[in-house]
């Protein structure tokens, strides 16, 4: 896929907010905007975290972005409650 064409929205440094209702992905070319209800899944592995909005897209955040062990588990407690799971 990025050998189709230009990605600037896809590749390159993201930022991602967590509000009331959504999750916002800004990046220098787009803004993308999930709500909570839309997100089908969230999957953790060594080094990311995939917040799924369908089977071949999702958020990627980086594990090494967090202090410690504890925030990431905050974060995810967060989010988990956010989209409605349980943690």
């Amino acid at each position: 896929m990025l050998a189709e064409g230009k990605n600037h929205s896809v590749v390159g440094t993201h930022n991602l907010t967590i509000s009331e209702t959504e999750i916002v992905d800004n990046s220098q070319h787009s803004e993308a905007r999930t709500q909570f209800n839309a997100v089908e899944n969230i999957v953790e592995d060594k080094e990311h975290i995939f917040i799924y909005v369908n089977a071949d897209s999702a958020h990627i955040i980086p594990t090494r972005i967090f202090e410690n062990h504890d925030k990431k588990k905050e974060f995810l407690a967060l989010l988990n409650n956010k989209v409605g799971r349980l943690n």
